[in-house]
């Protein structure tokens, strides 16, 4: 995540009726937009790490694992079950 990331987030999440809110420099946000930024960042800080353990399941632990007793398949199965875990359920 670079400089121009953090603006898109942050202004993503700041009232567009009102003036920009990063200008000169400097962030004029409310309490409620600061709070909507931080949960974006959580969320994103989350998924990453949600992938990352998904990819220690496919990459470090799957090429270890014989085919017997389907022992792959459930490696597999858990990458997949760490990734689901970031879906919204209806």
């Amino acid at each position: 995540m670079n400089r121009e990331d953090i603006i898109r987030m942050m202004r993503s999440v700041c009232d567009t009726d009102k003036v920009d809110a990063w200008h000169n420099e400097f962030w004029t946000v409310t309490q409620d937009e600061l709070e909507r930024f931080a949960a974006l960042v959580a969320a994103l800080v989350a998924a990453h790490e949600r992938e990352a353990c998904a990819k220690v399941c496919e990459d470090a632990i799957s090429p270890y694992v014989t085919d017997s007793g389907g022992m792959k398949l459930v490696t597999l199965a858990l990458a997949t079950a760490i990734r689901k875990r970031g879906e919204v359920q209806p």
